[in-house]
C-alpha cells in the first residue's frame, strides 16, 4: 500500500501573486495522476489520507523515540492513517494540557479539537521562548514541557 497526503488548495487564493507562482510551478497533480495510473498497472493500492496535523503529531510522537525528521515522522502519520490507526495524545502531554480529562482516565484523540490545543500550546511556547532568547529550534516535545514547567 501506499500512503500519499490529500492535498487541497483553495481556489479563493488565486488573486495571491505568491500563490499563483507556487502552484504553477508546483505539478502536483501531474504526479499524481502519474502515481495513480502506475499503482493501477501494478495492482498496488494507493490510499489519499488527509495531511492535517501529521507534522505536529510525527514531531510529539514519533521524531524523538525514532531518531526521525519532522518530514519522515509525519510520512510515518500518513501512512498509521492509511492503516486505520487513531493519533492518541501521549500521557505526559495529557497531565500537562487536558488535565481533567487525564484524571477521568479519559483518552484524548479528536484530531481538530485536541491537537488543535496542542499546536496553540506549542506556538505560545516558542514564542516565549523566542522573547526570553532560548535556542528552542532543535526541541523535542519533552525540551518543550520541561521549559512550560519552568
Amino acid at each position: 500500500m501506499i500512503a500519499i497526503e490529500d492535498l487541497y488548495f483553495k481556489n479563493d487564493l488565486s488573486k495571491n501573486t505568491k500563490f499563483n507562482r507556487m502552484s504553477s510551478n508546483f505539478v502536483y497533480r501531474k504526479i499524481l495522476t502519474t502515481l495513480i495510473s502506475k499503482c493501477i498497472k501494478e495492482g498496488i493500492s494507493l490510499a489519499q489520507v488527509p495531511a492535517y496535523y501529521s507534522s505536529l503529531i510525527g514531531r510529539v510522537k514519533y521524531q524523538k523515540p525514532y531518531g526521525l525528521s519532522v518530514h519522515q515522522s509525519a510520512a510515518l502519520v500518513l501512512a498509521r492513517r492509511a492503516m486505520g490507526y487513531d493519533e492518541k495524545i501521549p500521557k505526559q502531554m495529557m497531565l500537562v494540557l487536558f488535565a481533567k480529562e487525564a484524571k477521568k482516565g479519559h483518552q484524548v484523540s479528536d484530531l481538530f479539537k485536541y491537537w488543535k490545543k496542542v499546536q496553540a500550546w506549542i506556538t505560545a511556547l516558542k514564542e516565549k521562548a523566542y522573547q526570553n532568547r532560548e535556542p528552542y529550534k532543535h526541541w523535542y516535545m519533552d525540551d518543550f514541557i520541561e521549559y512550560a514547567a519552568s
